[in-house]
């Protein structure tokens, strides 16, 4: 089972451009250190992400809306 990263990017972070996704985790106001842009196009360019920095972004988008997101659209093997 793959996780797609980038779509989820694209979907919760405005197109999912490094300085976007920086921007966004930095403005949720959680206590974490926002990731890199260099560490962003990295995950962008294996379409791969920690656990941990996965849960920040998860974390960033639930403080944003309020209510849980979901990561289940972004599993299967038709989202490679």
């Amino acid at each position: 089972m793959t996780f797609n990263l980038t779509r989820f990017l694209a979907d919760h972070f405005r197109g999912g451009a490094p300085g976007d996704v920086v921007a966004i985790v930095r403005a949720a106001g959680l206590t974490v250190k926002p990731p890199s842009e260099e560490a962003v196009r990295k995950w962008r360019d294996r379409n791969s992400i920690t656990g941990e920095n996965l849960a920040v972004l998860i974390a960033t988008i639930e403080a944003d809306r309020g209510t849980p997101v979901s990561v289940l659209p972004y599993f299967g093997a038709n989202n490679a």
